[in-house]
């Protein structure tokens, strides 16, 4: 989900008879105009006709134009880009990959953030000719998309579970992005990678929390306009999960440090799990989900100011969530406009076992 202003936002998402969760289905987006959210014409993003898709990311740097990414199954697994100028999507393409990818590449582009209108970068994988798994980004300029540049990985398994999330600009030429590797066959590890003057720098694995097990994950960054990003993110620590936190400034990360604020009525160890970051003019809020003491699970949005955990708010999901189906609730979007207010994405199973799209906003 993105929002330009507070009034025009774009959110997208998986629209079949599965939770999102277990595999790429036809995605679907919604807009929202003037306070009222709306179901977008399908077809407006034109990939094929009949293949499984997946929605990955929307970023929109003005009102009318957004850029959305994501993959799709037909010809053995390709990204795609579509971008809406002036308010209506135009076809989609697939971006050109680096010269060694295999073929097919089973490629995908996981997010997108834009500077401005027509300088964007997406971040992706793809599989190479060798069969190994690389990071790569893809990037606009002047409304031009340029070939696939590989970003470099720390040697990992060949399980397929290395992967970047999420990136965020603070100016063109000047990105970072954040997800997970895998040292081992039974281990995940947070990552970051930095883009400093047009040009990816080996990605670098960050220690997670003192405690933590093999287990942990960056999934979102967002830039303060000061230049300050915030990546957020979880750990799993026994029988519980965590959410965690890290802050980069002058291109050094700091300790990551985890999540010390949940709202009154979340049990010790109630399986926190921060899935989206957006930062404003002074403050970022961070969204996801933690755990009741019945099993059920709530939307959580914590602010984060000055790198420090600020507070947190319990954001209540429709009555009737199946419990055995709470592992279904989740929020994994959030935008915040420079005017600080924020909307929040993401989904619920009712006790039919139904999967609902819900929206949160506040200002």
């Amino acid at each position: 989900m993105s929002c330009a202003s507070a009034g025009s936002c774009v959110a997208g998402g998986s629209d079949g008879p599965q939770p999102p969760e277990i595999g790429p289905q036809h995605y679907l987006t919604v807009t929202k105009s003037h306070g009222t959210w709306a179901l977008m014409p399908s077809g407006q993003l034109p990939v094929g006709t009949d293949d499984a898709f997946s929605l990955n990311g929307i970023a929109c740097p003005a009102v009318g134009f957004c850029v959305a990414v994501g993959s799709y199954v037909a010809g053995g697994g390709q990204g795609f880009i579509a971008v809406e100028r002036h308010g209506a999507w135009v076809s989609a393409i697939r971006p050109s990959l680096p010269r060694n990818s295999a073929q097919p590449p089973d490629a995908a582009l996981q997010a997108v953030t834009c500077t401005g209108p027509g300088s964007c970068v997406a971040v992706g994988r793809y599989y190479t000719k060798t069969g190994s798994l690389e990071q790569m980004s893809v990037s606009e300029s002047g409304g031009r998309w340029h070939s696939g540049t590989v970003i470099g990985f720390p040697a990992a398994n060949l399980s397929g579970a290395n992967e970047l999330d999420s990136v965020a600009c603070g100016q063109a030429g000047s990105c970072v992005a954040v997800g997970m590797y895998s040292p081992s066959d039974v281990s995940i590890a947070p990552i970051t990678a930095i883009e400093s003057n047009g040009r990816w720098h080996q990605a670098e694995p960050l220690r997670p929390p003192a405690g933590a097990g093999t287990q942990a994950r960056l999934t979102s960054v967002s830039c303060l306009p000061s230049g300050v990003c915030i990546a957020v993110g979880w750990y799993v620590h026994g029988i519980s999960t965590y959410g965690m936190m890290a802050r980069l400034s002058d291109g050094h990360w700091s300790k990551i440090s985890p999540l010390t604020r949940i709202p009154a009525d979340a049990p010790r160890g109630s399986r926190v799990v921060l899935d989206a970051v957006s930062c404003a003019r002074t403050f970022c809020l961070a969204a996801g989900s933690y755990q009741l003491s019945g099993g059920s699970r709530e939307w959580i949005a914590i602010r984060i100011r000055r790198g420090t955990w600020n507070s947190a708010t319990e954001i209540r999901v429709p009555a009737g969530t199946a419990t055995a189906l709470g592992l279904m609730t989740s929020a994994n979007a959030v935008s915040c406009t420079g005017g600080g207010s924020c909307a929040i994405a993401g989904f619920y199973a009712n006790k039919l076992g139904t999967v609902q799209a819900l929206v949160a906003a506040s200002s």
